[in-house]
């Protein structure tokens, strides 16, 4: 067709190529002209027997984070704090604790003189050993369904009886075991009575309005105490711990426009303490699962104890088995399995190395 031709139209069967290579016109859907004659046979729209669909099923477009999210809990801080120590086996059913106190007297020396005489006295303390115990189970349509969303449902049961195992055991290390010789360092009966605060120029002994002079000296206090207690066996450079609720940490920033955060006075004055963080000080923490004693201090609490005197540890977390997983059950179609672990408590060698104060 020449550029000057008319274009007469006739039947889109013979105008349709004609229109894509001389004109550039490009009308794929179109099938014929409205004043064409009748259509001849077989060219009518096709009727379909299925649902008019151009899409694909909506999981075919969707894909998975691999990356699993976790709900969190409060940390486990018991051992970190007091250090952990496995002692025994789990067939043991007590713990004894040996004391040793020395005694005498002397007398002026004589060639002849036989006075004078030194001794000692042995004492034994039982501490009595708790087991505690969790199960898992899965079944096999369960795992291979989980399975689809790239989740291991064994591996992730095993982690979670663990938690289960590990958070009890966390709160037994503070709080101890009702009606049997298994303590815990919040209110093992051995430990001396918590003291008071200071009255704050505020009001009232919460260091919520308290100045950070005011803070740093209830720490010192609570040093003061230790030193009062052990009589100069310790000083202002013996490694100590400074426990504190998670409330309460923030506050040993504390500052004002003429001094130091709190943490930079105590560091100036006991060079080398340690300041640790327990959400079980921060007032009635729950803690009667599987006969677990009461509750928490009445009251935000903070503790200061010595590491170690004369080589002892004051404080330890122990343990005759920290975790068992017992043999693997299978069913017809599915498997269990039971998990336990083993403690003696937090085991206090030294309470008079133990200072609280409640009411902060």
């Amino acid at each position: 067709m020449q550029p000057d031709d008319t274009f007469q139209p006739s039947t889109w069967a013979k105008d349709g190529p004609i229109l894509a290579k001389h004109m550039g016109v490009v009308l794929d859907q179109i099938t014929h002209y409205t004043t064409e004659p009748a259509a001849l046979a077989l060219d009518s729209q096709p009727a379909l027997n299925t649902v008019p669909n151009l899409g694909v099923p909506l999981s075919l477009l969707s894909t998975i984070d691999p990356q699993l999210i976790r709900v969190l809990n409060s940390p486990l801080r018991a051992e970190a704090i007091y250090g952990r120590r496995q002692m025994g086996a789990w067939s043991d059913k007590t713990l004894y604790l040996k004391v040793l106190e020395g005694a005498g007297y002397g007398v002026a020396y004589g060639d002849f003189n036989k006075g004078g005489m030194a001794s000692v006295n042995t004492g034994f303390e039982e501490i009595d050993r708790f087991l505690y115990q969790t199960h898992i189970r899965w079944g096999e349509l369960e795992e291979a369904t989980i399975g689809t969303a790239q989740i291991s449902l064994a591996n992730e049961l095993r982690i979670q009886g663990v938690n289960v195992l590990e958070r009890f055991i966390n709160k037994v290390y503070f709080y101890g075991i009702a009606g049997q010789r298994t303590y815990g360092v919040l209110n093992a009966p051995q430990l001396l009575p918590a003291i008071q605060p200071d009255t704050k120029k505020e009001g009232g002994t919460a260091w919520d309005n308290a100045t950070n002079i005011e803070i740093y000296n209830d720490v010192l206090k609570l040093f003061d105490t230790l030193v009062d207690r052990l009589d100069g066996v310790i000083d202002m450079n013996t490694p100590l711990t400074l426990v504190v609720p998670n409330s309460r940490q923030v506050l040993l920033r504390r500052t004002n426009d003429y001094s130091k955060p709190v943490t930079a006075l105590l560091q100036d004055a006991l060079p080398n303490i340690r300041i640790e963080v327990a959400p079980e000080l921060g007032g009635q923490k729950e803690g009667t699962s599987g006969g677990v004693t009461g509750t928490g201090p009445a009251g935000n609490m903070i503790q200061l104890f010595v590491d170690e005197i004369d080589g002892t540890r004051t404080v330890e977390c122990a343990f005759p088995m920290r975790l068992r997983l017992h043999r693997l059950q299978m069913h017809a179609s599915s498997l269990s399995q039971k998990m336990s672990i083993g403690t003696w408590g937090a085991i206090i060698r030294r309470p008079v190395g133990i200072a609280q104060m409640i009411g902060v």
